[in-house]
């Protein structure tokens, strides 16, 4: 799960002008993780976000991807019970919210309860 999520924060650091950040936000609601990850790069057409997934499609210039980031972090996230969104832009940018089920009776145990979020930037080119 965390080499999927550091696969669409690493996407969105790819697509996004040297000038910007990445946002990344969570918030944990009863027993959903939600995570976005947001950028401001070129964003996509309707055309282009419905292939978005499919195995070795990727629009990145040819040596920069093999099309596979997506596909995999999908199926790593459906593969313990959660979902991928995409929502984009044309020159806006583009929104990824994952949603992954937390074990409710485990947070119980620690003493975790209710609604708690978090967001944090991540400049293009940083390390992750």
């Amino acid at each position: 799960v965390t080499q999927a999520l550091r696969s669409l924060i690493t996407n969105a650091q790819d697509a996004s002008p040297p000038d910007t950040t990445v946002t990344l936000s969570a918030i944990l609601r009863a027993d959903v993780l939600a995570i976005d990850v947001a950028d401001r790069g070129r964003g996509m057409s309707d055309e282009l976000l419905a292939r978005i997934g499919e195995p070795f499609f990727t629009t990145k210039q040819p040596g920069r991807g093999m099309g596979l980031g997506l596909f995999l972090a999908r199926a790593v996230f459906e593969s313990v019970g959660g979902a991928i969104a995409f929502d984009s832009q044309e020159n806006q940018g583009t929104r990824v919210t994952v949603t992954v089920p937390v074990d409710v009776e485990a947070r119980a145990r620690r003493g975790a309860a209710g609604t708690r979020g978090s967001r944090a930037t991540v400049a293009p080119g940083s390390a992750i």
